[in-house]
This record gives structure tokens, sequence and C-alpha cells, in this order.
């Protein structure tokens, strides 16, 4: 379904890394000592299998918030380093009415795709700095589950009654979590 695929991972005190091309794996590496966990996975779709392979931000962050309210506690991430040509239009409409220029010679072309890595030689430090300012960063924690997700739901209506009913439990192979509230 990809045609390269980068996994990182902290667990148990260390620092994982396995990268994927076109389905074949790389070694896995150790990359030592980490404090905390987490998975961070890079997914390049293959245009070969796909119809598109241009990501909706706003379908993928639903469904990452679908994901983190059905997972009590869990922290979901989501960084959207694309660079639109709505965004380029926009900065320079800004910066010809204000009469300020960005102070580099970076050119919107050089500006790196989300798949780019970068070298501590590179000469893209500007391109690097016009990219983070542009991206688009989400975090979901839910910490309370199903009850945060009723809360979600009926921000904007009114209750019939003021608190979120709610209860979890756990039998030999099934485990419930149930919250609802009437509007």
């Amino acid at each position: 379904l990809s045609t390269r695929v980068e996994a990182e991972i902290k667990r148990e005190g260390k620092h994982w890394y396995q990268n994927f091309q076109n389905a074949i794996p790389d070694d896995l590496v150790e990359g030592g000592n980490a404090r905390g966990t987490g998975t961070k996975i890079r997914f390049w779709a293959d245009p070969e299998i796909f119809e598109t392979t241009e990501y909706d931000y706003d379908t993928i962050a639903r469904r990452l918030q679908e994901m983190a309210f059905l997972n009590k506690g869990l922290t979901i991430e989501l960084i959207d380093e694309r660079v639109t040509q709505e965004q380029i239009e926009l900065e320079e409409i800004a910066e010809a009415e204000s009469g300020e220029s960005r102070g580099d010679e970076t050119s919107f072309d050089d500006v790196p795709d989300a798949g780019d890595t970068f070298s501590e030689e590179d000469d893209s430090t500007n391109a690097i700095t016009a990219d983070k300012k542009r991206r688009k960063k989400i975090t979901f924690h839910y910490p309370d589950g199903l009850t945060d997700y009723v809360k979600f739901l009926n921000k904007s209506k009114s209750t019939i009654h003021p608190t979120i009913v709610s209860f979890e439990a756990k039998g030999e192979e099934h485990e419930v979590e149930v919250a609802l509230q009437w509007s």
C-alpha cells in the first residue's frame, strides 16, 4: 500500500527505528536509550494502488480524534508539513501589504516536502524555518475516553441532566465502557 514507511518506537527505555521501501523492511536499528514511550509512523501511499495520494487533513484529523476518544488516555499528534499554494499566496499578499520581506531568498519551490530529510550540512535552514511556520499541528488526548466524547458531542446542546452517566467493566474475555447523556 505504500512506497515507503518509517517507524520510530520508544519502548522499555530503548529507541528503535525501522524503514520499509516497497514493503521490504530495512534492518531494525536500536537508536540508544529513550525516555517515555510512543510510536511515530510516516507513510507514503503508493500512487499505483491509490487513485490519489493527496491526504485530506480534516478527514485524517477526525479519524485520529475518534481513535483518541475510543482509547482512553492515548495521545495522538497530527502534523501536516505540506505547504499549499494558497498559503504561499496569502503570505505574499500580507508581505506586500505590510511592506515587509521574509528576509531571505528562499524560493518556495525549495521548501521541503514532508518526506524530505536534512543533514547538518544542508544549506536549507531558511526553507525548514519557513516550512515549520506553515505546518498544521493538533494533539488529541482524552483522559476520560467516551465521557470526553459525550462532552464533545453535547457541547452545543441543551442537556436534560447535567452529569454524564458512565461506567466501565472488565470480564475474562470482554471489556465495556459506556458513557451517555440525554440531550
